[in-house]
């Protein structure tokens, strides 16, 4: 499928967009773990979640309206603590670890007209790809409260998924706007399903194919 995205994209029907997207904090969609119920959570990670991202878009339109399409996404923000809560001097700064995370997916997106010769539309993207690549963590932690140091917790895993995702939105001439939800792994590794949450913002490029002279 990706080889043919960029194979009928020499046919003059390819687009490029750019944008920004933000996502918040994840909401659990199933309330009881499959299985036995244990979490290596990492400690107070919403700044992992609750992110902006830059992304780029490559496709084809693959008939009126319809369009196939490659999209990356990539940040740079918190991954994990590399020191454990101070809870005698909260105010104290913790080491962090940040690094660059990626996301891909392949989409198939519908578009409707809302007016002849106008350039607005209503769109729905349907797709499959990679969430979080680049998220593995191994990490010893230890929290310090009044009466001292507390037990070391050896936390270790990945935050990277495989991902359904939809997005319904609207589009201005070449402005797009839209709210996406990705279906996802729950922040608190217990096995439970959760929707990632956000909304985007892109530029859209048709590519004119090149007349051979």
């Amino acid at each position: 499928m990706v080889f043919s995205v960029i194979t009928f994209g020499q046919s003059g029907n390819s687009f490029i967009s750019f944008g920004l997207d933000y996502r918040q904090y994840p909401i659990d969609i199933e309330d009881v773990p499959r299985g036995g119920y244990s979490s290596d959570a990492l400690p107070d990670n919403s700044e992992f979640w609750q992110v902006f991202s830059i992304h780029g878009r490559y496709g084809i339109r693959l008939k009126k309206h319809w369009a196939l399409s490659l999209a990356f996404y990539t940040r740079y923000n918190h991954l994990i603590w590399l020191q454990g809560y101070n809870y005698i001097n909260p105010s104290d700064d913790r080491a962090e670890k940040k690094n660059f995370k990626y996301d891909a997916f392949l989409d198939i997106e519908k578009k409707v007209q809302l007016k002849k010769n106008n350039e607005r539309y209503l769109f729905v993207f349907a797709g499959v790809g990679f969430t979080n690549i680049n998220t593995h963590f191994d990490v010893f932690l230890q929290d310090t409260i009044p009466n001292g140091p507390v037990e070391v917790k050896h936390y270790i895993g990945s935050f990277f998924r495989f991902s359904p995702r939809l997005s319904i939105g609207y589009q201005y001439e070449k402005i797009k706007a839209s709210l996406d939800a990705y279906v996802i792994e729950g922040p608190d590794r217990t096995n439970l399903t959760s929707l990632w949450l956000g909304a985007t913002i892109s530029y859209e490029i048709y590519l004119k194919k090149k007349k051979k002279e």
